[in-house]
């Protein structure tokens, strides 16, 4: 009888990379839909609308870390609803959830296909459509994290930073120059 080969899950992420992955998410999110927001809203509405995420996600951040002390077990949103209301809430609060992560990655994809759009304007690959530069994107971060997923983890790290390097470089500039008559 031969012997199988058990699969043992390795730690491939500490924290720093882990904040870096969510900063970055976070970022292209922001960047993909700041501009439209201010278009729409202006600075007065995009300080409200960001100021009322900032309390639904306080909220959010301590009603789970409430739940995970008093009932500690794996599921997130699906395991608390189902606890909480029974199977068919349960089965929406992970359906949910689901679709959170999946409008995320297309989020994250856009905001790359976009600025690479920009890019590849000046080159020979300016024909390619968006949807095509979506796919290549995915495609690359699909096989960087299948092949080394700490290297996928510092390449989401360096992408968080860059951009606050950017912003902070932005900042700097821009504060001497602010002039409130232009608000």
């Amino acid at each position: 009888m031969s012997e199988t080969k058990l699969l043992k899950l390795s730690r491939n992420a500490n924290t720093p990379l882990l904040w870096g992955l969510a900063i970055s998410a976070v970022i292209v999110g922001e960047f993909s839909g700041w501009n439209a927001g201010l278009n729409q809203g202006g600075i007065g509405g995009m300080l409200i609308a960001t100021l009322l995420v900032a309390v639904m996600f306080g909220c959010l951040s301590m009603s789970l870390a409430e739940l995970s002390t008093s009932m500690p077990f794996a599921g997130g949103g699906y395991a608390y609803a189902r606890v909480a209301f029974g199977k068919k809430m349960a089965v929406l609060a992970g359906t949910s959830q689901v679709l959170e992560y999946t409008f995320a990655l297309a989020t994250i994809l856009v905001g790359i296909g976009i600025e690479l759009q920009v890019i590849l304007d000046d080159s020979f690959l300016s024909g390619l459509g968006e949807p095509v530069i979506w796919a290549i994107a995915l495609a690359f971060f699909v096989l960087l994290n299948t092949w080394d997923s700490k290297l996928f983890f510092r390449s989401a790290l360096v992408l968080a930073v860059a951009p606050l390097l950017v912003l902070g470089i932005f900042w700097a500039e821009a504060i001497p120059r602010f002039e409130l008559a232009q608000l």
